[in-house]
């Protein structure tokens, strides 16, 4: 495959080293669905580990019930064995994390390992539901899941067998605005007909690699097909069978788009042009953040802790040994490479990043899909976009 920056190539002439970036100085982040139980237990209110103050509880007020989602202090509760051993309050005293443009909104376990995640309207309801892909057991199998906010949980609503991995989705208007809602993955598009998703397979060599959306509202797909170049594509519905690609196009340079995204194993990122560095999460995105009028570079980012011991096998010298490691996202100003911001450490590997809250659906942000240890888990993060100070 014929090795371009495409998308990046406004950001080729920067100094992009990210292994010589420092994490910020936060402790992990973690979400509980703390009890009654557990508040009388610990001995500590529920806004201790819970973004509200009466987690699960109406609200006359408003009518509607307090949200359940956790705090960091929660989050790590919860996922180590609801217990506070070994965990140890860092204040946020760096001054990028008090000024950068995200703050932490809140973190919640899904009872599914996701692989991806989106956010959007697929049937055409205003009602944004949260979609997610995770592996089904069977090779090459997977299962779309579609989720609701009840105010306390993500309940699923309703999902679907891919007959494909779970490592390609994209949902978006990449047919015209006046079109439904597509949903891509690896076997092929779907989208709501009003009564059920209508399905056309995926062309021979199908390797979808990411989307973008351009500076016109425009969306579309990224496509390499066969081992071939990448390509921007639209789709077009009326096309028989697998042959609903159309228009391609050279992708688009970053100073073209509203925002642009690509995943893909390090070894096939760096193929289109990625450096290690910056390839090493398996996705990179870009976006025009809207209260900021500046293009940013955001990815994850892998921090290892590593110690220099003893080597018993050659007396009287050391070996590095890995200590820990532990996964952020960062955002990356995209005209001098300065970093921006980092989210605190999360708990697992991240494994997808979004643009929107599943639970305030106008509210932009990095939604943050992470692995975790427990079977049929993930983590989920939201960090709001923050107006910018006058």
């Amino acid at each position: 495959m014929q090795a371009r920056t495409w998308l990046f190539i406004g950001l080729t002439t920067l100094t992009l080293s990210l292994l010589s970036l420092s994490l910020l100085p936060f402790v992990t982040l973690p979400s509980a669905h703390a009890t009654v139980e557990y508040a009388r237990r610990e001995n500590k209110p529920c806004v201790y580990c819970h973004v509200s103050a009466a987690p699960g509880i109406l609200d006359p007020s408003t009518g509607k019930v307090n949200t359940v989602a956790c705090n960091e202090r929660g989050f790590y509760y919860e996922t180590h064995n609801h217990s506070f051993a070994g965990y140890v309050e860092t204040p946020q005293i760096n001054p990028k994390a008090l000024t950068g443009p995200f703050r932490f909104g809140w973190a919640i376990k899904l009872p599914t390992a996701a692989q991806r995640v989106v956010v959007a309207d697929v049937k055409g309801d205003n009602h944004p539901m949260l979609i997610t892909l995770s592996p089904s057991g069977d090779a090459h199998q997977s299962e779309l899941a579609l989720w609701s906010w009840n105010g306390k949980a993500f309940v699923k609503d309703s999902s679907l067998q891919i007959a494909a991995n779970a490592d390609m989705l994209q949902v978006g208007h990449f047919a015209g605005s006046d079109q439904p809602l597509l949903i891509v993955t690896g076997d092929g598009v779907r989208w709501w007909n009003g009564k059920q998703f209508s399905f056309l397979p995926a062309p021979s060599g199908f390797q979808l690699i990411g989307a973008v959306r351009l500076l016109d509202g425009s969306e579309r797909l990224l496509v390499a097909l066969n081992g071939g170049d990448l390509q921007a594509y639209r789709v077009d519905l009326s096309k028989p069978g697998s042959s609903w690609l159309a228009d391609p196009q050279a992708p688009p340079q970053s100073h073209e788009v509203q925002w642009a995204e690509m995943h893909g194993d390090p070894s096939l990122l760096e193929k289109i042009g990625m450096p290690t560095a910056l390839s090493l999460g398996g996705l990179i995105g870009v976006w025009n953040l809207p209260t900021q009028h500046q293009l940013f570079l955001y990815l994850p980012k892998l921090n290892q802790d590593i110690d220099a011991v003893p080597d018993p096998d050659h007396p009287g010298q050391n070996k590095f040994v890995l200590k820990s490691q532990t996964w952020c996202v960062g955002l990356l100003n995209a005209t001098n490479a300065n970093d921006a911001y980092y989210t605190p450490p999360l708990a697992g590997k991240v494994c997808d990043v979004t643009r929107q809250s599943p639970i305030e659906p106008t509210t932009p942000g990095l939604l943050v899909l992470t692995s975790l240890s427990a079977p049929n888990t993930s983590g989920l993060y939201f960090f709001p976009l923050t107006a910018p100070k006058p």
